[in-house]
């Protein structure tokens, strides 16, 4: 069992992370970056969905409650470290067309 919650906590910061990368590109200038983290963050969502739901699923099916509510923490911190460290990260390396709000146009 904590083989499992291992594997939701690393699914869902990689999740988060990736999402939040995705949701920063998609300000920038950069439509290939942007692509990339699209396809990437699509990726990463769908296999941690199957890990997000077979780890709900188990805890109703076994009616155990505390397992249940392991998994939200679990999901939540580990999500909202995953977008706090993508933000941080892109902070450190954004650079020309990458940076949020930049334009190709030179406006």
């Amino acid at each position: 069992m904590i083989y499992d919650y291992i594997i939701l906590a690393t699914m869902a910061f990689v999740q988060n992370f990736s999402n939040g990368y995705n949701a920063r590109t998609r300000n920038s200038a950069d439509v290939s970056h942007h692509f990339k983290w699209s396809l990437i963050a699509n990726s990463v969502w769908f296999i941690s969905f199957a890990v997000i739901m077979r780890n709900i699923w188990q805890s109703v099916l076994n009616g155990n409650l505390v397992s249940l509510l392991v998994v939200l923490v679990i999901y939540t911190v580990s999500t909202s470290c995953g977008s706090v460290c993508a933000m941080w990260w892109q902070l450190k390396t954004e650079e020309g067309l990458r940076r949020v709000g930049a334009r190709k146009d030179g406006e």
